[in-house]
């Protein structure tokens, strides 16, 4: 994708930012999860926007519970208890936003 086409409005502001991170030199659902790592290590709020961003790039459930057991590796319990506290949310969130898209759809 070109520089310019990565300013076009209409284009994933997710996928503008892959550009910007790993022009092509890292697969999307790798950029996502290791940036998803990032904020689960940091505790950072913004997990389970990059959650849903790896969703949608193809991330699994599975993939996601991978995190789960690298907080586990890396904090013990309380690094494991946050990153299942981070994939109860991300679920939750799923379900609000396919409810929100049926609702939307059907009226």
């Amino acid at each position: 994708m070109s520089s310019d086409a990565m300013t076009d409005a209409s284009v994933p502001v997710e996928e503008r930012r892959l550009h910007e991170i790993a022009p092509g030199s890292i697969e999307p659902k790798t950029a996502h999860l290791i940036l998803l790592g990032i904020h689960l290590n940091e505790h950072g709020a913004a997990a389970v926007e990059h959650g849903i961003a790896a969703r949608r790039v193809g991330v699994g459930w599975d993939e996601l519970r991978g995190m789960v057991h690298l907080m586990f590796l890396l904090h013990g319990q309380p690094g494991a208890q946050r990153a299942e506290e981070f994939l109860s949310a991300l679920a939750e969130r799923e379900r609000e936003d396919r409810v929100a898209g049926a609702v939307a759809a059907y009226g």
